[in-house]
């Protein structure tokens, strides 16, 4: 046992002596959470970034962040370089690794498919939206609306709320995880303040999911309304 310690130790050492350098050669270079790039794009590095790793996988070469965590940077964007070109910098290599810039789009545009029920009675919605993330976390959203009713007059509005968002990555998928509450003006007295949440499956800058909105509601002739919806969104170019 206590060989078989030592021999660990030993891999250990020569894994963290014989790690290689390299240096970033082409600006906007994606720092992957996994080996994969359909995994989460945690950012970006520039062009002359050093850094050094000491394990590979496939296509994908590893660094650690300052605090430790795993990151993956594709091994066609970087090139090995000697050691002492590799520390020609004043700053320690791997602390360069947490500071690059976030990627996560500005703009988004959906479209969405909904149904639900008010006082017994069935209807049908759909909607189109501007999703403007404030940050990566925390975003504003305006959306025009049609209600198709089945006896009573259509309605139309425009729904605006606040959304907290957070990102879970599941492998190849990475699922947007959404809270937030807004106020939704419409025709024919139907005002009403709401909270919705929801989950939407992202791939590259296309989400996929589900949405649920409750309307609160304000008065006696204003009901509560759940509405389930099917949503569709991609990002902008804009920003």
């Amino acid at each position: 046992m206590k060989l078989r310690v030592e021999w660990c130790l030993l891999l250990l050492l020569c894994s963290s002596i014989y790690a290689a350098e390299y240096r970033v050669e082409a600006d906007n270079t994606p720092v992957y959470a996994e080996p994969s790039t359909t995994s989460e794009n945690l950012g970006l590095l520039h062009k002359g970034k050093r850094l050094h790793s000491s394990r590979e996988q496939g296509e994908f070469l590893r660094v650690k962040s300052r605090s430790g965590r795993d990151l993956w940077i594709q091994k066609s964007s970087l090139t090995a370089v000697s050691t002492s070109d590799a520390y020609d910098v004043s700053t320690d290599v791997q602390s360069e690794v947490p500071i690059f810039e976030p990627t996560f789009k500005r703009l988004r545009l959906d479209i969405g498919a909904s149904g639900g029920s008010m006082s017994g009675e069935g209807f049908a919605e759909v909607a189109l939206g501007l999703e403007y993330f404030m940050m990566e976390r925390l975003s504003l959203r305006n959306a025009v609306f049609y209600r198709l009713n089945r006896t009573q007059p259509d309605i139309m509005g425009l729904d605006s709320s606040v959304r907290g968002n957070g990102n879970l990555p599941l492998g190849a998928l990475r699922l947007r995880g959404i809270i937030g509450a807004g106020f939704r003006f419409a025709t024919r007295g139907q005002e009403a303040p709401f909270v919705e949440l929801g989950g939407l499956s992202r791939f590259r800058d296309f989400e996929l999911g589900f949405m649920l909105k409750y309307l609160v509601p304000v008065n006696s002739t204003n009901p509560n309304v759940a509405i389930y919806s099917l949503v569709f969104s991609g990002a902008t170019g804009f920003f």
